[in-house]
C-alpha cells in the first residue's frame, strides 16, 4: 500500500480503510532497495 506521502510500505497486516496488494516474496529475495551512491567511491 502506499502512505499519504506516496511511498510504499510493506507490513505483514494489510492497513485498514486502504486499499492493498497482497505480494507473495521468496525468503531469499532482497526487498531492501541498495543506498542512493554518492560520489566516487
Amino acid at each position: 500500500w502506499k502512505d499519504a506521502q506516496g511511498r510504499t510500505q510493506i507490513t505483514d497486516q494489510p492497513p485498514e480503510g486502504r486499499p492493498y496488494e497482497t505480494v507473495r516474496i521468496s525468503p531469499d529475495t532482497n526487498v531492501v532497495p541498495s543506498p542512493a551512491r554518492g560520489g566516487d567511491e
